[in-house]
């Protein structure tokens, strides 16, 4: 399964990728903790503020992406050409602010890709209670000693 994704902006597939390095350069954009990134996002003093904060994030996951691919070819794992980094401002002068609930989707899909595990067949999904189960065996027993 591919941890990328594809996007399209102005008319370019740009690759995003969710990595560790990604992951750091956004949590300190987003004040020090990914989670609060949604809130982030959407709380730009005004409209090219928050389109702004899109264009950095959008650039941090492509150049996960472009750090990857890099990597891959320096270790023999990839044929090709390195590529450059995006730099901050460039995806400033191709979002279109009407797009801006798209960009939205698209990075929270490209992190989500990024947080994929498994679970072990013979792993239980549910936890138990323990302390559920004290009290359920307590009733059973009220009830038979009721019988």
């Amino acid at each position: 399964m591919s941890r990328s994704k594809i996007i399209a902006i102005d008319g370019k597939k740009i690759e995003l990728f969710f990595s560790t390095w990604a992951l750091m350069h956004i949590s300190e954009r987003a004040g020090g903790d990914i989670s609060t990134l949604g809130t982030w996002l959407d709380n730009g003093k005004n409209i090219a503020e928050t389109l702004a904060r899109f264009s950095y994030i959008l650039a941090d996951l492509a150049n996960g992406a472009v750090i990857k691919h890099n990597a891959d070819i320096s270790l023999g794992l990839e044929q090709g050409d390195k590529k450059p980094l995006f730099p901050d401002d460039y995806f400033i002068n191709i979002l279109n602010v009407s797009d801006i609930m798209t960009y939205r989707e698209e990075i929270f899909a490209a992190l989500n890709l990024g947080a994929d595990y498994e679970i072990p067949e013979d792993v239980e999904l549910t936890e138990k209670d323990p302390d559920l189960a004290e009290i359920e065996r307590e009733k059973k027993e009220e009830r038979r000693a009721a019988t």
